[in-house]
């Protein structure tokens, strides 16, 4: 190596030095920004699907709260609804959106948990005559969606955000947390 570096002088020997860390310098700058491109490129995929799950998962829950009103409207005003073609419909959409509803939302989590039990409830009682529980339970259903869905609305928002704002996020979410507990 000095024998090569003599060949040039002093000069060119700086020269090749110079450009030896140029070139070192370059390569480092493009594998960080790929690797920045490809964090960025996950983060907006992530963020894209969660905000996609959430709409669908928003739907459902309206479609299965409305449905199973509609169903209780109905056995508390008309005469024999049990009997009828459109009943069983009506019974069919519910439990195919619970179903839907079932798959969407995470066993173990505790708004989940607590959704997946209302959803249950909530559907055994809208298809009762005079079971009043159906209001309260109704009630609760859309409550622990809003939580549930404001939460999830706030995991995307720290997701897309850099490491000191994000922080700043978990700990309104930890926040956010104590007071589901009391709710």
């Amino acid at each position: 190596m000095n024998h090569f570096l003599e060949m040039f002088g002093s000069e060119g020997s700086a020269a090749i030095v110079a450009a030896s860390i140029a070139l070192v310098g370059v390569l480092l700058s493009a594998l960080i920004s790929s690797l920045i491109a490809r964090k960025s490129n996950y983060i907006t995929a992530v963020t894209t699907e969660r905000s996609k799950w959430i709409d669908k998962l928003r739907h459902n829950l309206s479609e299965f709260a409305g449905s199973a009103a509609y169903l209780f409207h109905k056995m508390q005003t008309t005469d024999n609804y049990a009997t009828l073609p459109e009943h069983d419909e009506l019974v069919q959409t519910l439990e195919k959106l619970e179903a839907l509803i079932r798959l969407q939302l995470n066993p173990f989590g505790a708004i989940d948990k607590n959704i997946i039990t209302l959803v249950d409830k909530t559907a055994r009682f809208a298809d009762k005559q005079t079971d009043q529980k159906f209001l309260k339970t109704h009630s609760l259903l859309i409550l622990h969606a809003q939580w549930l869905l404001k939460e999830e609305w706030e995991t995307i928002k720290v997701e897309s955000v850099g490491i000191l704002r994000g922080l700043w996020y978990r700990g309104k979410r930890d926040w956010r947390s104590s007071l589901y507990q009391q709710f």
